[in-house]
């Protein structure tokens, strides 16, 4: 199984969801960048400083998983031999409790405000959803990512 995280624009969040996955034990995460967060500043204390805050906010787990930038994500979709299980925000998505993950998923997270956009979701062969019980409709995408990742590698 593997994981995609489309699009972040928060680094706490990406940070979190990087942390998650290396807690859950994956070897590798996969992000398509587009808004820089993975790129360092110009400047050496810029360098330095995002190099710390990446091993504070992630508790280390930057130096034990492989972070692996996408740069054409319909190209990576498309090779991609495994299904590819979007998280949306949307109750025609299967319910994720409802939802069997197969080990050669990829799991993929949209991005904090957009979710995943109609070309990517267009790809996908399977989508799942995590239903509100309370008057919020929908969480935070770090939130929502350690909920459907533990439920994935528990075979759900």
């Amino acid at each position: 199984m593997d994981l995609l995280l489309f699009a972040p624009e928060y680094r706490p969040n990406m940070s979190s969801m990087i942390r998650s996955a290396e807690f859950f034990g994956f070897a590798r995460i996969y992000i398509y960048d587009q808004n820089q967060l993975l790129v360092a500043p110009e400047t050496k204390k810029g360098r330095a400083d995002i190099q710390h805050l990446a091993r504070v906010w992630t508790a280390g787990a930057v130096d034990h998983i492989e972070i692996i930038t996408i740069t054409d994500p319909l190209a990576f979709l498309a090779q991609y031999p495994g299904r590819k299980v979007g998280t949306l925000v949307n109750e025609a998505a299967a319910h994720l409790r409802d939802f069997n993950f197969q080990p050669p998923d990829l799991l993929l997270f949209g991005s904090e405000k957009t979710g995943l956009p109609p070309a990517i979701i267009d790809l996908l062969d399977a989508a799942v959803y995590i239903p509100s019980r309370g008057h919020t409709d929908c969480l935070n995408v770090a939130v929502s990512f350690g909920i459907v990742v533990e439920h994935a590698i528990q075979g759900g």
